[in-house]
């Protein structure tokens, strides 16, 4: 298949879209926006909601596709909770596919490996490009801020790169992780990595009322880790998106993606 780029520029309507598959997640990210999702009880615990949270039907999954399609999108990120969880996320992937659009997976990266054999049945099924959740690239920060295993996820990523399937990062940024960004974003360039993004925690949803002062970095702090670790980076070729921060940090950052919002460029297939 002939493949090609959609760039997304600042300020204008994308053709690429959203297709979220429910909030159910078995993870716990010391981050995540949907951490105090209701449970029920009058006051939520951390990731219980989550827990209980109910998949979206298949069914509205693959006719939300049809519609995309049908709209001339040319493709869409997969998220959720955690999408690789869902049951129905081949039947996603492959109707996307036989329509002619793009799918973007993101994901911890936990059930790729399995049994169920998921990363292939996924690239049979057409899918076009990985974002990994990357948070830390010691094993043990990595779990203690995901509750997940970092060697599930790397041999994800080193599987996809003996294939020469580019893929691209996640990163919240936080107060944990951010003075280890500069060994994360050594890391990172051992991979096949195209895109490397940045996201500088928010207190979104439940967030709000105070919590996310224990979890969020100081930019000030934050910054010389985060200016050394876009350097190591673009030095090797990686683009690099820093998100929900103060623009125009410095001079030096003019190649770099610093917005509210930012899109990358995006690999396409078709």
């Amino acid at each position: 298949m002939a493949t090609g780029h959609y760039t997304h520029l600042p300020g204008q309507l994308s053709r690429w879209g959203v297709v979220d598959v429910g909030l159910k997640c078995p993870h716990s990210c010391v981050h995540c926006y949907y951490a105090y999702l209701p449970d029920g009880t009058e006051t939520p615990k951390k990731y219980a909601g989550m827990r209980r949270a109910s998949w979206k039907a298949t069914e509205l999954l693959l006719a939300q596709v049809d519609k995309m399609a049908d709209n001339r999108f040319l493709g869409f990120d997969i998220t959720g909770g955690e999408p690789t969880a869902h049951p129905g996320i081949v039947d996603v992937v492959q109707r996307a596919t036989d329509r002619g659009i793009g799918t973007r997976m993101i994901t911890l990266g936990q059930f790729l490996t399995n049994k169920h054999k998921l990363l292939e049945r996924l690239l049979a099924a057409g899918l076009t490009d990985f974002l990994f959740s990357y948070h830390a690239a010691d094993p043990a920060l990595f779990k203690e801020l995901t509750g997940g295993d970092l060697g599930k996820m790397l041999d994800a990523m080193d599987m996809l790169g003996a294939e020469g399937f580019q893929f691209g990062t996640n990163t919240v940024c936080t107060e944990s992780n951010s003075r280890t960004l500069p060994d994360l974003a050594r890391a990172i360039v051992q991979k096949n990595v195209y895109v490397s993004n940045f996201i500088l925690m928010n207190a979104y949803y439940e967030w709000a009322d105070g919590k996310a002062s224990a979890v969020r970095a100081r930019y000030s702090e934050m910054a010389p880790y985060l200016r050394e670790a876009v350097h190591i980076l673009e030095s090797n070729g990686i683009a690099v998106n820093v998100r929900y921060a103060p623009c125009a940090p410095s001079p030096g950052w003019r190649r770099t993606t610093w917005a509210p919002w930012a899109s990358a460029t995006i690999p396409m297939s078709g």
